[in-house]
C-alpha cells in the first residue's frame, strides 16, 4: 500500500510514453501497444481491436458549449455521449434548488444522483442527443439490429483453375466487386460460364483499385505473382487470401511476410485440405495420445497429372514452368504435407530435408518433376510426403502412426483409426467444424469483420507457410544435388 512521499514508478506506462516518443502515433496506434490494448479488450468484453486503432484517425470537430446559469461550458462533441449526457444534466440542474450552504448535503446529493440516473437512462435505451442552439432534444431510435456488412472481395487473376471455387460460390456475404485479369481467352470462358459482367474486369490492380476500393483481395494467379499483389496490396492494408504455395521460393515467401507485418494487414493462404474436418479430427487424436506417441506421418497427394485431368490451357501454361510455379508435383502437392505436419508439430522445423524429383512423363511435362518424394526428418519422428501427377487418381490422404496404432485420413470425412492391433481398425467419425473452417472465403470474411487473428502455425498463417516454403526450397536443393539439406 503506498503512503505519503511514496515513489510510485509505472514501468509499463514507461515503455509505452518512451514508445510514443520514438514511433509517434505507431507507438500506440500499431505493435505491441495495439496488441496489449486488444487483448484487454478480449479478455474484459471490450469492443475496440487492433484493426479499429490501426484504422483510427484524429478529427478536430467543433466542441459543444452550453449555458449552465453564468457559466459557459465548452465539452465534446458527438460521436461522444459524454458532452451531451453533461449538458443534459446541467439543463434539469437548472430546473431545481440546491442547498449552496452545504454541499454534500444528502438532499443535493440524492437529487444529483437522480438526474444523473435519468440522463444515463436515456443513453442506455438508445436515446440520441441533439444539442441545437444550447437546448437539448431527444430522438428516439429503438434496438434496431445493424445489417452485417458484405465482404466486397476483388479476385486477382482467373487462369487457375481454383478460381471456380469462388465463382461456383452461393452465399451472400461475399461479393466479387472486381477481377483483375488481361487473359481474354481466360475471361471470355468465365464470361460465358457464370454471366460475368463487362464492369467487372480491369487490366490491373490500380484501375481495379481506385475503382472498387475492395475490402480484401483473392489471388488466382501463377504463383510467382503472389508477390506482386502483397507489394502492391499490403501498404493499402487490404488483406489478402493466395492459393497455395504461399511463394515459388522462401525468399520471396520472407519479402510477403515482411510486408504483412509492416502494414499490420492481414494474409492468408489457402489449402483445400485446411477445410477438411479429417484434418482436425487428426490433430485432437494426436493431442489425446489415442494411438501413442507420433512417429510418423505419411501424404499421399495429387493425381494423373494436369493435362490427364483436363486443367485449363492457362493454368497448364503456368503449372508446368519452373519459374511461374516453382517446380511441378514438388510444389503443387509437396506443399500440402509440409503444412499439415507443420501444424500438427505446432511449428517444430526439421533437422533435415531430402528429396527426389523424378520426370515420369517427360514427352507431358518436359520442364518441370511429375513424381515427387520429400522426406523431412526430425529429431524422433519422420515425415514421408509423396507429390506426384502420377498417382492413377485423385488423392489428399495422410496416415499418422503413433506408437500404438494410427489414424488413417482417406479424405475430408472418412476416417479409420486403430488404437491398438489386438482391436483392430474402427471407421472413425470426425466432428463438425465451423463454417470458417470449412469455407476459406468466410474465413477470410470473419479476419476483416469479426477480427478474427490466425494461431501462429495455423493452417492458413503466415509462420506455418514460411515454413512450407523453406520446406520445398530446400527440397528442391537437395533433388537437384542428390545430397540431404540441413536446416539452417
Amino acid at each position: 500500500t503506498l503512503k505519503s512521499g511514496d515513489l510510485l514508478i509505472q514501468k509499463d506506462l514507461g515503455k509505452t510514453l518512451r514508445l510514443i516518443a520514438k514511433r509517434g502515433p505507431a507507438g500506440f496506434y500499431k505493435g505491441i501497444t495495439a496488441q496489449k490494448i486488444q487483448s484487454d479488450m478480449r479478455a474484459n468484453n471490450g469492443l475496440i481491436t487492433s484493426r479499429d486503432l490501426l484504422k483510427y484517425k484524429a478529427k478536430f470537430r467543433t466542441p459543444i458549449t452550453f449555458n449552465y446559469k453564468e457559466l459557459s461550458v465548452v465539452t465534446m462533441p458527438p460521436p461522444s455521449s459524454g458532452g451531451l449526457i453533461l449538458g443534459l444534466m446541467f439543463n434539469m440542474l437548472e430546473e431545481i434548488q440546491l442547498d449552496t450552504n452545504e454541499s454534500l448535503n444528502p438532499e443535493n446529493i440524492l437529487k444529483i444522483s437522480e438526474i444523473m440516473q435519468i440522463a444515463y437512462s436515456f443513453k442506455k435505451a438508445k436515446v440520441f442527443l441533439v444539442l441545437i442552439l444550447f437546448n437539448i432534444h431527444f430522438i428516439y431510435s429503438g434496438p434496431v439490429k445493424p445489417k452485417d456488412p458484405i465482404l466486397r472481395l476483388a479476385v486477382i487473376g482467373l487462369v487457375h483453375d481454383h478460381v471456380n471455387w469462388i465463382l461456383n460460390r452461393q452465399k451472400e456475404d461475399v461479393k466479387i466487386v472486381g477481377i483483375v485479369e488481361t487473359n481474354k481467352k481466360a475471361i471470355a470462358r468465365y464470361q460465358k460460364r457464370y454471366s460475368l459482367s463487362n464492369d467487372l474486369f480491369f487490366d490491373s490492380y490500380e484501375s481495379m483499385y481506385k475503382t472498387v476500393k475492395p475490402d480484401a483481395v483473392s489471388a488466382f494467379n501463377p504463383t510467382k505473382e503472389h508477390l506482386d499483389v502483397v507489394r502492391y496490396f499490403a501498404p493499402k492494408r487490404i488483406p489478402i487470401m493466395v492459393e497455395k504455395p504461399m511463394a515459388t521460393t522462401y525468399k520471396e515467401a520472407h519479402e510477403m511476410a515482411e510486408l504483412s507485418k509492416k502494414f499490420n494487414v492481414p494474409l492468408l493462404v489457402n489449402f483445400e485440405t485446411s477445410w477438411y474436418e479429417s484434418t482436425y479430427e487428426a490433430k485432437k487424436l494426436l493431442e489425446t495420445n489415442s494411438f501413442g506417441s507420433l512417429t510418423k506421418m505419411v501424404f499421399n497427394t495429387g493425381h494423373p497429372g494436369p493435362q490427364e485431368i483436363g486443367c485449363t490451357p492457362e493454368f497448364l501454361d503456368w503449372l508446368t514452368d519452373p519459374i511461374l510455379n516453382g517446380g511441378g508435383a514438388l510444389t503443387d502437392f509437396g506443399c500440402y504435407g509440409a503444412n499439415i505436419a507443420t501444424w500438427l508439430l505446432n511449428g517444430e522445423t526439421p533437422l533435415r530435408v531430402s528429396c527426389v524429383a523424378k520426370q515420369s512423363k517427360p514427352d507431358r511435362y518436359p520442364k518441370v518433376d511429375d513424381d515427387t518424394t520429400i522426406i523431412l526428418d526430425y529429431e524422433k519422428k519422420k515425415v514421408v510426403i509423396q507429390a506426384s501427377w502420377n498417382w492413377s487418381h485423385n488423392r489428399k490422404d495422410m496416415q499418422i502412426y503413433g506408437s500404438k496404432g494410427y489414424v488413417n485420413c482417406k479424405n475430408a470425412k472418412d476416417m479409420i483409426l486403430m488404437k491398438n492391433e489386438q482391436v483392430g481398425e474402427k471407421k472413425h467419425i470426425p466432428q463438425p467444424i465451423s463454417e470458417a473452417k470449412k469455407d476459406p472465403f468466410r474465413l477470410l470474411y470473419e479476419v476483416v469483420y469479426k477480427d478474427v487473428i490466425l494461431e501462429p502455425y495455423s493452417l492458413y498463417s503466415i509462420e506455418n507457410n514460411l515454413i512450407v516454403s523453406k520446406i520445398l526450397s530446400l527440397a528442391s536443393e537437395s533433388s537437384k544435388t542428390q545430397k540431404t539439406q540441413n536446416w539452417k
